[in-house]
């Protein structure tokens, strides 16, 4: 961390930076060694440890706070809105992606979301999530989370292994085994 820090004072790099699933394994160097400018960390409506063990360390230490897997969960790789539809979103003023990075954007401490676009319309679908002012309703979220950890999830993630649309069967496998 020192030859980071040196080569960071030479100008020879701009910034240090760590990126980890874990946020215990991010906050132990932060603590030991405050040598970090930014860190990413997955952060969402089901991961939210995050919030609790690396938010408060990135704040104390000035430390920028970036999101990965914003829209996959509970499972890794498969985006939540998988599990719907859920009663009250269609009420609600905004999409499924934009009611999360809405939730995750109301975290002071994170700089910026690293969420998945793989089209023109992703994008704008994002970029109207952070223009919209409205208050968001966390009990959509919450009923996802319930529908994808529920009895019906098991049946969902057995469509999903056969879905020739999204290939994701790789990751329907892991939680398919879990419910057995």
């Amino acid at each position: 961390m020192e030859v980071l820090k040196e080569i960071r004072e030479e100008g020879k790099i701009g910034g240090i930076g760590s990126s980890s699933h874990d946020p215990l394994f991010l906050a132990e160097p932060i603590r030991k060694y405050d040598c970090f400018d930014s860190v990413m960390i997955r952060y969402n409506y089901h991961l939210q440890e995050a919030r609790d063990v690396l938010f408060p360390l990135c704040k104390a230490s000035g430390t920028g706070g970036a999101v990965m897997k914003p829209l996959c969960w509970p499972y890794y790789g498969i985006p939540f809105m998988r599990f719907g539809p859920v009663e009250g979103e269609e009420e609600s003023p905004y999409t499924l992606a934009q009611l999360c990075l809405r939730w995750i954007l109301r975290s002071s401490e994170i700089s910026t979301v690293a969420s998945s676009i793989n089209t023109m319309e992703e994008l704008e679908e994002n970029l109207a999530a952070l223009v919209k002012d409205d208050e968001i309703d966390e009990k959509i979220l919450d009923s996802y989370l319930k529908a994808a950890t529920g009895p019906e999830a098991k049946k969902k993630l057995e469509k999903m292994l056969d879905d020739p649309a999204i290939d994701i069967r790789h990751y329907t496998k892991r939680p398919l085994a879990d419910f057995s």
